[in-house]
């Protein structure tokens, strides 16, 4: 089990709070903190396909 981001974490306890959906809490950090890169992640359980599961934790632009 992956530990959420601090970003996800606020935005979490904003929607438990305030009820403000976490993909609009999202969006907002993205915009401000622009970027070209991700990094791959994946759920780590049986279901994630094999050519996925070899990316994880890898960087992409």
């Amino acid at each position: 089990m992956r530990i959420p981001s601090k970003t996800y974490e606020k935005a979490f306890v904003h929607y438990l709070r305030r009820g403000t959906p976490i993909d609009v809490f999202l969006k907002s950090d993205a915009a401000a903190h622009p970027t070209t890169h991700y990094i791959w992640v994946t759920s780590g359980d049986e279901k994630v396909r094999p050519s996925h599961a070899a990316n994880d934790g890898q960087i992409f632009a």
